[in-house]
């Protein structure tokens, strides 16, 4: 018998702050946990327990692609262009569903034995929010990096354009092993 194991993320209450985020959040993750979009961690359940909202998705094994980065520095091109060109079909599957992965960078695409899969979906949250709120980790001020410029400037959720920013920054990392 085989056990699921799971990562939970629990978010700040700084980061909900109105009835839109949650709206937001809700319908993203619903829309996730229904459609469960190849190479996306799936997830299992979304809600919020006291003042804080959580998601549950499966636990991914495999070195992430800041991991990759670290150990080899530039990757090998062919290598690059099989992980750039599976994030982009999946990040084509989730703007099929109208979703934004919202949160990618390095650190949230896992690859393992030659596929990739994202992980940590930000599920509408508002980028401004979490990468310059009182409460941001140092996680979200890494993920500034990742963001287009007019999306912190506009302090608004992130869009397709966004997202293909993010996986350019990506790609650059992994080509010249430099953020």
């Amino acid at each position: 018998r085989s056990r699921l194991q799971a990562a939970l993320r629990v978010i700040h209450p700084s980061l909900m702050t109105t009835a839109l985020d949650s709206e937001q959040f809700l319908a993203q993750s619903k829309c996730v946990c229904e459609a469960q979009p190849g190479g996306i961690a799936s997830y299992l359940a979304a809600g919020k327990n006291g003042s804080h909202w959580y998601s549950v998705r499966e636990y991914v094994q495999g070195t992430t692609v800041e991991q990759l980065i670290q150990q080899k520095g530039n990757v090998p091109p062919q290598r690059t262009l099989e992980i750039i060109q599976q994030i982009a079909r999946q990040l084509t599957v989730l703007h099929e569903l109208r979703l934004c992965h919202g949160n990618l960078k390095p650190s949230n695409v896992i690859y393992r034995v030659g596929m990739s899969r994202l992980v940590d979906l930000a599920f509408g949250i508002p980028v401004a929010r979490r990468i310059t709120g009182k409460d941001a980790s140092e996680s979200s001020r890494a993920f500034a990096d990742y963001v287009a410029p007019e999306v912190i400037e506009a302090s608004s959720t992130t869009d397709i354009r966004s997202d293909l920013y993010s996986l350019g920054c990506i790609w650059f990392e992994l080509v010249t092993g430099q953020s």
